[in-house]
């Protein structure tokens, strides 16, 4: 009978989550599709900078046998890691390329694995022995949110990660010795699906109870495993693949080369507003394929006023301008797979004024930027579908909506770490909570020019936690 009621429950999460999310994403779509027609692909999904990126791979690979992206130089075939491709590749493989059919698939599998997170919030739940009313309405708060119902109709990896990371720790915790081991498999597959999720093999240290060294080594090895054949195969290719995300290269005939990194060290020192930078840099590029002259207006809108004083607006402009020369020559070095001797100035120059910025204001580079990073990070509502930000801005009911969404996101990141200091080893989930606080911590102080969608597959967990915390804190004042 309780068997029974767990599983009417489930589908009626899963139900409800699925249909939430589905004419949410529909009607966000045809409004996206009516207004910018050449923002949609098919009318079926939502293209963005990136999703060529993950579509073009296994494209080529159907075929051609051949797994890289459509463009020039040994770093379109390991530009992306394969994850998200492959999973694309099972709903293209007998067309072998994206057609309005098979992009209708892969979204309405995208629908259906969010629709899963919620049904595996119950199980955890469940698991974890709250009571069966709390874990069911906690689970449909999280299915019907708009705050957690993002990316399914986009070809991101953000559309699919949120269901792995769950189910790997709904895996992970279990007692049946397989159980650990299909989630080392589960696993695998998410750090090729996004690396850092790498992190994630420290949870195998806390969550193997007894500790079996031997266990806890297999799931790592299992883990590792497919992105170590992925990138022993990049390294045969290219000895510059050793990052894990190599998106800078010699061979590139766009801005994704070594000066490009050195400008972005420097201005994510105080201002890691990834979008601006990108924008500005786009508008050089252009400048320089044109062969216009410099807007210098433009070209130093990035550096600050006191930014400008610090550095010597001369040198500022002397190296823009040999930056500028340079970018009319990419496709000349690109095609030698070497930077110019006018890249390696700009690199060297950069190196410097970041050393410089750093000496002059270490406060702002290691204190408020980061700061401001984790305030961009928590201060917002995840409603990041066009219809939340612009078809219904202002009105009464979308600002009650927001001001809502964001109270949920900044508690899901609160609450974690109130039941981290309290509780500490006992708090549930501390296995996966502490390579998430290391991953945000990556993004506040490394990579620090963020999107919204980078915390996204985390927030399932977080939400979790931050259930059980509140539980606790209930529990706690009843003493």
């Amino acid at each position: 009978m309780i068997r029974d009621k767990k599983v009417i429950a489930a589908i009626f999460i899963f139900l409800i989550s699925g249909f939430t999310n589905y004419f949410i994403q529909k009607h966000n779509l045809e409004i996206v599709h009516n207004k910018f027609p050449d923002k949609t692909r098919f009318s079926q999904s939502i293209k963005t900078q990136d999703d060529w990126s993950y579509i073009s791979p296994i494209q080529h690979y159907l075929q051609t046998n051949v797994w890289r992206e459509n463009s020039f130089g040994n770093s379109s075939y390991f530009k992306r890691s394969p994850g998200y491709p492959w999973f694309i590749g099972i709903f293209i493989s007998s067309d072998k390329k994206i057609t309005p059919q098979n992009i209708q698939k892969l979204i309405g599998a995208q629908i259906i694995l969010h629709a899963l997170v919620p049904v595996l919030l119950f199980l955890l739940f469940v698991q974890l022995k709250i009571s069966f009313t709390t874990a069911f309405l906690a689970s449909i708060i999280w299915g019907i949110s708009p705050t957690f119902n993002g990316f399914t109709n986009y070809t991101l990896t953000e559309s699919i990660a949120p269901f792995f990371v769950l189910l790997f720790i709904f895996l992970a915790i279990g007692i049946q010795k397989w159980k650990i081991y299909v989630s080392a498999i589960v696993l695998g597959y998410l750090i090729v699906l996004k690396p850092i999720f790498l992190l994630f093999v420290i949870s195998y240290f806390f969550v193997v109870k007894p500790f079996n060294l031997k266990i806890v080594g297999l799931c790592i090895l299992l883990s590792v495993l497919p992105l170590s054949i992925w990138k022993i195969r990049s390294y045969n290719i290219d000895a510059e693949s050793i990052h894990l995300h190599p998106i800078y290269h010699p061979q590139n005939q766009n801005v994704f080369r070594l000066p490009h990194q050195e400008i972005f060290e420097l201005v994510k020192l105080y201002n890691p507003n990834g979008k601006n930078f990108h924008e500005w840099i786009a508008q050089l590029e252009k400048s320089a394929q044109q062969n216009r002259s410099i807007n210098w207006t433009e070209a130093l809108s990035i550096f600050p006023k006191n930014v400008q004083e610090l550095l010597g607006e001369k040198n500022l402009k002397k190296t823009i301008y040999t930056y500028h020369a340079s970018l009319k020559e990419i496709h000349l070095y690109a095609q030698k797979g070497i930077y110019s001797q006018k890249e390696i100035k700009v690199v060297n120059d950069f190196k410097t004024y970041q050393n410089k910025f750093i000496y002059a204001n270490p406060f702002t580079s290691f204190v408020y930027t980061p700061i401001q990073v984790a305030k961009e990070m928590i201060l917002h509502s995840n409603l990041n579908l066009y219809i939340f930000q612009h078809h219904y801005r202002n009105q009464f009911w979308m600002e009650a909506l927001r001001f809502i969404s964001l109270f949920m996101h900044i508690l899901v990141f609160i609450l974690p770490i109130i039941g981290l200091f309290i509780w500490k080893q006992n708090l549930p989930f501390i296995a996966f909570l502490i390579p998430t606080i290391l991953i945000c911590i990556y993004f506040i102080f490394v990579q620090r020019a963020l999107e919204e969608r980078y915390t996204y597959p985390f927030l399932a967990l977080l939400y979790c936690t931050s259930v059980i915390t509140l539980i606790k804190i209930k529990n706690y004042k009843k003493i």
